[in-house]
């Protein structure tokens, strides 16, 4: 339980840093498993608005939402990218026809540039970040288990320890913030179900641990 601890407070700092302050990236080395065991060593590139995948010579490349091997892209008759269903370490996009580049349609990144919301309420800011760096933040923590899972078996108190414990020694997520944006940023986390009593209350997944597992690839899907 130590580990899902760690978790749920890294999970949160990841959520709150991600939207405080978003850059451009230009290919960022990343590596993934195909279901077959083979692995791929790609690149990233984008913003907050599309991050596109692709190789060393720029083609785009996608997981298919049937199959879940990483293929070769190309742009759909909807503007949005699709797969071509030929996964990339079998196959040279060049044979395929796919020209580098291939991408979302002008039209479709405007869309996606429309749909992010901008703080132009928040202490009178109007900015691209979609979380406030100063200020009071009031964030809802949700405890949720799987269907396999046991009922948490710490004690309240030592989540709010973990989320709200401010005093200068401690390690928590509201000290964390408060300590790195120079004393300018103050997370108050409000920890549901509420139980009344010292133990965790937690809502349960219809579905086992294992249904969130990587999808694993068999012999007769071949």
């Amino acid at each position: 339980m130590k580990k899902s601890k760690l978790f749920l407070v890294v999970l949160m700092c990841l959520i709150l840093t991600s939207n405080l302050h978003s850059h451009p990236v230009r290919n960022r080395e990343i590596q993934y498993e195909q279901p077959d065991g083979t692995i791929l060593n790609v690149f990233i590139s984008g913003d907050e608005n599309f991050m596109l995948i692709h190789d060393e010579e720029m083609y785009t490349i996608i997981r298919d939402s049937r199959t879940r091997f990483y293929c070769w892209a190309r742009q759909g008759e909807d503007g949005e990218l699709e797969s071509t269903g030929f996964p990339i370490h079998l196959h040279d996009p060049k044979d395929l026809g796919l020209e580098p580049g291939e991408t979302i349609s002008p039209e479709r990144r405007r869309l996606r540039t429309r749909s992010i919301p901008h703080n132009e309420n928040i202490q009178g800011r109007s900015d691209s970040r979609n979380t406030p760096s100063t200020g009071d933040i009031n964030q809802v923590v949700i405890f949720v288990r799987f269907s396999d899972d046991t009922e948490f078996p710490s004690l309240r108190n030592e989540y709010e320890e973990l989320f709200n414990g401010f005093a200068p020694e401690q390690n928590s997520l509201k000290r964390y913030f408060y300590d790195t944006s120079y004393e300018q940023l103050t997370i108050n986390s409000h920890l549901y179900p509420i139980s009344g009593t010292a133990n965790i209350i937690s809502y349960q997944s219809p579905s086992v641990r294992d249904y969130f597992q990587p999808y694993q690839w068999n012999q007769e899907f071949s």
